[in-house]
C-alpha cells in the first residue's frame, strides 16, 4: 500500500495527464471497460489506490503509459519540493519576524495564498518547458 503522500503524487499525475488528453473523469470512465466517475475521482484526489490493471485501463484510455505516468509523477514530486521549499521560507519569515510583529500567522496564510497562483504557474511552465524538451528531442530521430 502506497503512502498517502504518494497516492496524491500518483492521483495528481493521472489528473495531468487525462487533463492534457482533454478528457473529463466520465469520458475516461466510457473509454475505460468497467470503471465510474467515481472511482477515477477516488484515484486522481489520492483517496483510493488503483491496481496495476485499473491503472492500465485508466492510461489507455487517456492513450498514455507507464512511461508517461512517470515522467509526470516526477513532475509532480518536483512541484511539491517547489511548495515544501516556499513553505520552509514562509515559516523561517515567520518566526523571524513574530515577535516584532504581532499577526505574523496572518500574514503567512495571506502569503501563502498570494503564492499559490505563482507556484501553479511555475508547475505549468515546467510541464511545458519538459514538453518542448521531448519535442526538440524527438525531433531529430528518423
Amino acid at each position: 500500500m502506497l503512502k498517502p503522500e504518494y497516492l496524491r503524487y500518483l492521483g495528481a499525475a493521472l489528473s495531468a495527464l487525462r487533463t492534457r488528453a482533454g478528457l473529463t473523469q466520465a469520458a475516461v470512465a466510457k473509454r475505460a471497460e468497467s470503471m465510474h466517475p467515481p472511482q477515477i475521482s477516488r484515484y486522481e484526489h489520492g483517496h483510493e489506490e488503483p491496481t496495476v490493471s485499473s491503472l492500465v485501463k485508466y492510461l489507455s484510455a487517456i492513450d498514455a503509459d507507464f512511461a508517461d505516468l512517470q515522467e509526470e509523477l516526477e513532475v509532480q514530486a518536483r512541484s511539491s519540493e517547489l511548495e515544501r521549499e516556499v513553505g520552509s521560507a514562509l515559516d523561517e519569515f515567520c518566526r523571524k519576524t513574530q515577535s516584532r510583529l504581532p499577526h505574523v500567522p496572518e500574514m503567512r496564510k495571506l502569503l501563502a495564498e498570494m503564492m499559490r497562483p505563482t507556484l501553479d504557474e511555475v508547475r505549468v511552465l515546467r510541464r511545458r518547458l519538459e514538453e518542448i524538451e521531448r519535442e526538440r528531442g524527438g525531433g531529430g530521430e528518423d
